[in-house]
């Protein structure tokens, strides 16, 4: 059985804060850096993505992915799989030399092989999908797997939520109340992995966090989660990860009821950037003919 504290997610996909901006400021510099070494003029390099806009035109496709895994009726643990891998290109591949929104069909395609769904080819994958190219997504098949170091496993919070739910039912709790927590236990933990605390936590963390925010006003929460931290073996920051899970779903919550607008115009200013770039690039690699 597959050891989560043994696993590449835990040791290459869990990462502290520092960590997480260090590899945030790495990819923006590196990105810089190699630009102008191919002469990407200035006047492009200062209307690069911020990281503000980076981030929204990304929680904005992980939006729009989670509805394309629901069209399809995708399974909670290929529903994260897909996002996950999504998530995990970025953390290090910057949007300007990628195409984020064939990306986003492409991480869809390959956590379906990955988890085993009936997809016969490309062709029938894209014809769920308005927007999505059967050519494009086998050419960035390899680009994907290979972005995230071909770690193609993904842990899930949806193991530890089913113990969750058993220890609530043992609690006392009756089978109506268990499946509305449930509910929206899922729909907290969905929304928890569009953020950054899905690199900086463990999938037992957002499990706990999202049974805590769905029995807010039912119990006594801080017995309750004495209970649930006294299970397992490294709890002491338990609440520590409550509460900045919880403030992180909370603040992505409010960002995606107000984010259309902007997420449309940043993926065309994304689309601009990379034609602008690609090409340069495609002309800096051309051999200079003699005089």
């Amino acid at each position: 059985m597959p050891n989560f504290l043994l696993s590449t997610h835990k040791k290459n996909w869990i990462l502290s804060k520092e960590q997480l901006e260090s590899l945030y400021q790495e990819k923006h510099s590196s990105l810089v850096s190699q630009l102008t070494s191919k002469g990407v003029p200035n006047e492009i390099l200062n209307f690069l993505l911020t990281r503000e806009e980076e981030e929204t035109l990304l929680l904005g496709l992980c939006r729009n992915l989670l509805m394309c895994c629901k069209h399809i009726n995708l399974h909670l643990k290929a529903q994260t799989t897909a996002i996950s891998y999504f998530r995990r290109f970025f953390l290090r591949n910057p949007v300007c030399l990628n195409d984020p929104g064939n990306l986003m069909f492409t991480a869809l395609y390959v956590a379906c092989k990955t988890e085993e769904i009936n997809v016969r080819d490309a062709s029938s994958f894209c014809s769920n999908f308005q927007g999505s190219n059967p050519q494009k997504i086998l050419q960035s098949e390899i680009v994907l797997i290979s972005g995230i170091n071909f770690q193609l496993y993904v842990y899930t919070p949806y193991k530890p939520l089913k113990a969750l739910i058993e220890f609530l039912k043992n609690k006392g709790f009756g089978d109506a109340d268990l499946d509305e927590i449930e509910k929206k236990a899922k729909e907290f933990i969905e929304i928890a992995h569009f953020g950054d605390t899905f690199f900086t936590y463990s999938p037992a963390a957002l499990a706990i966090a999202g049974i805590y925010a769905a029995i807010f006003e039912r119990m006594d929460r801080d017995d309750l989660i004495d209970e649930i931290a006294a299970m397992g073996n490294n709890s002491g920051n338990v609440r520590q990860a409550i509460s900045d899970i919880t403030r992180e779903v909370e603040s992505i919550t409010q960002k995606l009821k107000m984010i259309d607008n902007a997420f449309k115009g940043l993926l065309k200013k994304a689309g601009a950037i990379k034609h602008k770039i690609g090409k340069i690039l495609s002309m800096s690699a051309k051999p200079k003919e003699n005089a």
